[in-house]
């Protein structure tokens, strides 16, 4: 008997073992690991021939699966790289849309050559059948969506849906699979892969899904910052794709338009829009149902709206849609964002004209609140910033009384802005969207320069018998606050997939008040030779705007299949606006011998009104590549009594893929006006007044214009040409000597009529890094106004001809470098004649400029380049922004307008200059 004995492994032994079988399973693991890896690395490459045998280059190549594609070289070669070993693939070869090679293969070597040689098309198939592809993009809960880019890979087409979410691709490959992409900002890129059946036109509809970001990064810029949105002239603009653009606001909006053919683009003191010849008061600009009356911050260098709170910007040259009206010339509708991300963002904005922030919150999964607000710089470093820019001539003189002989107009003002503008939004069921909307803004402008009186003049003086001492200067003393603020409401509800209704309500009040006076003045005594030297006194003036505007606005959108998308809807607007402007005016001699002088009235205007309008109208495509919509808008007011039709009329028609023709025609009114105030003197100003049918007549206009386009997915160019007939204008042009008082202002009231024409050119480059475009604007506006000029005479914001250049470039995914330029044919200006003398009973005896024909002369031409750069990183994990602007880089000396100064039998000129060259750095870090 043999003992067994049981040996027990010992704790080391197990140890051991353990050990080894661990290395075991690791190095399997890892030779497993470096095999897959080696399995993904085989490379399918070859040739793609045509039926000749020639090499065929530039041709698309899709690999499947996975679909990927790449195109063939000068050589006709192609590859793919990372291929799964052992797949089975299918690659194709496309040239003109039409699938022209094709093979199956197993991918079993590391390196799989599958060359393709074109087949020939079948004898029924020698001619290539195209047909139309067309659809709808439309959100989740069914709301169509404008200015979406649907694009197709091959061949490389790009078009923009219209007000009605519809589009059409025309001319596309049938039998040919085609992957076709609809994205936007602030939504996610969906993508289908379809056929087109040959024998009817092909639908392909698209539901897009909101993006969940931040406010500045939600969804994608784009390739182009110039989109068309409907099939005549409007354009969607959206801040994050006019980043780059050289500005001292980071994404200007207001610049960007500007920066389009047609649009005044040397509005460098302002954000006002000048469209077509047409004055800024023409154009409606609207903030979530909230009429906004003044967009200007610093010199216009700044617009009165914070850019980072604007979802979009809407934007039509014409109103040749029945929803816009009540001015006569174009819309700008500024939509405001309130996306938030999953959790809190924002960011603080420091830069050396202001600071600014933004927060962005989330409340629940159905609601988001956004505010966001900006102020100018302390008083000391603002003032300082202000001098750099050299606005006035080097003569700035900030800080002083407006005063005159009669007292002080107005304390020393500090130069400042502010403006805070919010959003709430509350997703209340899957069709129900409410929001309200917020806005403030303030501004504090002294324009005040000094002129020193030369030498040569004093002496003409002594001679007159008018003694001035060496150090005299006219100081212009020129102040302007605005205040601005309202409070807008929407309820946008679902009916179905086809009909939607939105109720609006905005509320908006502003004030403007501006004092000016200008006096002779020794700056180390304070005493005023203004009377000595014979003006007349100071030319003191006051002006004063109040509105209130409350406007409640229904839009229904119904769309009956792809041929139809009826518009309707109605509007109320209670309007109150007030206008007060006193003058200074000599009233008599006292027994010293000085005069007696008060600031009187010059012109006093209040009213009421309320506009009722109703309007309809139809987005009708009897074909998938034609348009035609017809609408009328009817509004009545109860001042006048009357109510006001006014047809519109836009067509287009796509005659290729890649041609359109388009054109429009409308009547428009307006029943709030800004009237021009001639000041030949000191300068124009404005001030805005309600139509009352006699006075102030309820303009009208009548425009047409028509052109056509090419675009591709990388360039695009567009011509357009336009009419616009202008009647019932009005001007306020008192034209009175100095000191002179005015019985009824309402007598310098003059009315009359315009035209404007031209011709505008768009060229643009559109890529995914580079965004490039040139404008060439040919124009004329002219006015007749009988009772003041006997001649026909160019409008103040006429300009002959104007090219704008712009350039930004994405280097990688966070530098952003831009540029601009414009040049354009110098404005009209009224010129001097001679010096004219009145006498008054008094035995005053008051010497001024006497003037020539109105505008019969021009001012230098204008130009000026502007570049800028940022750069976005992470700096300890906080997203961050810096970023340098250089405007007016050759510090060319641009001339904002021209005023004159009568001293004794002398005439003095000054030109007052726009910006010099000025550097503006920020930094923007958020969260």
């Amino acid at each position: 008997m043999v003992a067994v004995r049981k040996v027990r492994p010992s704790k080391s032994a197990i140890e051991g073992m353990i050990g080894m079988w661990t290395k075991v399973m690791l190095s399997v693991a890892v030779a497993l690991t470096f095999a897959s890896e080696a399995v993904a690395q085989c490379r399918v490459e070859g040739v793609v021939r045509s039926l000749t045998g020639a090499p065929v280059a530039g041709a698309m190549v899709v690999l499947d699966p996975p679909i990927r594609k790449t195109s063939t070289d000068a050589e006709g070669r192609y590859g793919f790289d990372d291929v799964k070993a052992g797949s089975r693939v299918k690659v194709t070869a496309l040239q003109g849309g039409r699938e022209m090679a094709w093979a199956f293969s197993l991918v079993s070597r590391w390196v799989e050559q599958i060359d393709l040689q074109e087949r020939p098309l079948p004898p029924v198939l020698s001619a290539v059948s195209f047909n139309d592809v067309r659809g709808i993009v439309r959100t989740i809960d069914g709301r169509p969506l404008a200015a979406v880019s649907i694009t197709v890979d091959e061949p490389k087409l790009s078009v923009m849906t219209d007000a009605a979410g519809r589009y059409v691709l025309t001319g596309m490959p049938s039998g040919v699979p085609l992957v076709v992409h609809a994205g936007t900002t602030g939504f996610k890129t969906a993508t289908q892969e379809v056929v087109v059946p040959a024998a009817r036109v092909f639908d392909v509809d698209f539901s897009l899904t909101e993006a969940s970001a931040t406010p500045s990064e939600s969804g994608s810029a784009g390739k182009s910052n110039l989109d068309t949105f409907g099939e005549s002239d409007g354009r969607t603009l959206r801040p994050e794709q006019v980043k780059g653009l050289p500005s001292l606001v980071e994404k200007d909006v207001f610049r960007a338009v500007q920066l389009l053919p047609g649009v005044a683009g040397t509005q460098e003191a302002s954000t006002d829009l000048m469209v077509r010849g047409s004055t800024s008061d023409q154009t409606l600009i609207t903030y979530d149902g909230i009429t906004l009356y003044n967009v200007d911050h610093l010199f216009g260098f700044y617009s009165a709206v914070n850019m980072e709170g604007i979802q979009a910007a809407d934007f039509t040259k014409s109103n040749v849609t029945a929803g816009d009206g009540g001015r006569l010339s174009g819309t700008l509708r500024l939509t405001g964002q309130s996306k938030a991300a999953a959790g809190p963002t924002g960011f603080v904005d420091m830069s050396m004209l202001g600071l600014g922030g933004l927060v962005s919150v989330p409340l629940g999964d159905r609601a988001s609140l956004l505010l966001a607000a900006r102020r100018s710089n302390p008083s000391s470093l603002y003032d300082n910033v202000l001098d750099l820019m050299d606005i006035g001539g080097k003569q700035a003189a900030r800080g002083r009384p407006v005063a005159w002989s009669g007292g002080i107009l107005r304390a020393p003002s500090e130069s400042q802005f502010h403006d805070f503008n919010g959003k709430f939004e509350l997703k209340a069921s899957s069709t129900d969207r409410l929001s309200v909307s917020v806005y403030d803004a303030m501004s504090v402008l002294d324009r005040s320069r000094d002129l020193p009186v030369d030498s040569s003049t004093i002496t003409a003086l002594a001679n007159e018998g008018m003694a001035l001492p060496s150090t005299a200067v006219s100081q212009s003393a020129d102040v302007q606050d605005w205040t601005s603020r309202g409070v807008g409401g929407s309820w946008a509800h679902q009916w179905s997939s086809s009909t939607t209704t939105t109720l609006t309500v905005g509320r908006s009040e502003y004030s403007d008040h501006r004092d000016r006076a200008s006096m002779v003045t020794d700056p180390s005594t304070g005493e005023d030779f203004s009377m000595a030297v014979r003006r007349g006194g100071n030319n003191a003036s006051t002006d004063a705007t109040q509105i209130r505007d409350t406007t409640v606005r229904l839009d229904s959108s119904i769309a009956l299949g792809f041929a139809h998308a009826l518009s309707l809807g109605g509007e109320m607007t209670a309007l109150d606006i007030g206008y007060a402007a006193t003058r200074e005016a000599i009233t008599g001699r006292r027994p010293d011998g000085g005069y007696d002088e008060q600031l009187g009235p010059l012109l006093d205007r209040s009213g009421t009104g309320r506009l009722t309008t109703v309007f309809a109208q139809d987005g009708w495509r009897p074909s998938a590549r034609f348009m035609l919509s017809p609408g009328v808008r009817v509004t009545h007011y109860d001042v006048t009594g009357s109510s006001y039709v006014e047809p519109r009329l836009s067509f287009s028609y796509q005659a290729t893929s890649l041609a359109r023709v388009k054109g429009g025609w409308g009547i428009d009114h307006q029943f709030a006006n800004r009237v021009t105030h001639e000041d030949l003197v000191q300068g124009d100003s404005a001030f805005w007044t309600l139509a009352d049918g006699t006075t102030v007549p309820v303009e009208r206009s009548r425009q047409i214009f028509g052109g056509g386009s090419l675009e591709t997915s990388t360039f695009l160019m567009d011509v357009q040409v336009y009419y616009k007939a202008l009647d019932d204008l009005a001007i306020f042009a008192p034209r009175l000597m100095a000191g002179a008082p005015l019985d009824d202002g309402a007598n310098a009231m003059h009315l009359g009529s315009g035209t404007s024409r031209g011709m505008e050119v768009l060229l643009q480059q559109k890529s995914s890094s580079n965004n490039a475009w040139i404008s060439y604007t040919l124009s004329k506006a002219e006015y007749a106004f009988p009772t003041l000029e006997a001649n026909v005479f160019p409008g103040s914001q006429d300009q002959t001809h104007e090219v704008k250049v712009a350039d930004i470039a994405r280097i990688g995914a966070r530098w952003t470098v831009g540029a601009t330029w414009v040049y354009s044919s110098g404005r009209p200006t009224t010129p001097v004649s001679g010096v004219g003398q009145a006498w008054w009973p008094s035995g005053l005896v008051v010497y001024q400029p006497a003037f020539g024909a109105k505008n019969s002369e021009r001012l230098p031409a204008y130009h000026r380049l502007d570049l800028s750069t940022q750069r976005e990183f992470r700096m300890a994990g906080v997203k961050s922004t810096l970023g340098v602007s250089v405007l007016n880089v050759y510090n060319r000396s641009n001339v904002w307008f021209r005023d004159y100064q009568g001293l004794g039998s002398t005439s003095i000129v000054n030109d007052v200059t726009l910006m010099g060259r000025t550097v503006n750095f920020f930094a923007k870090i958020g969260f």
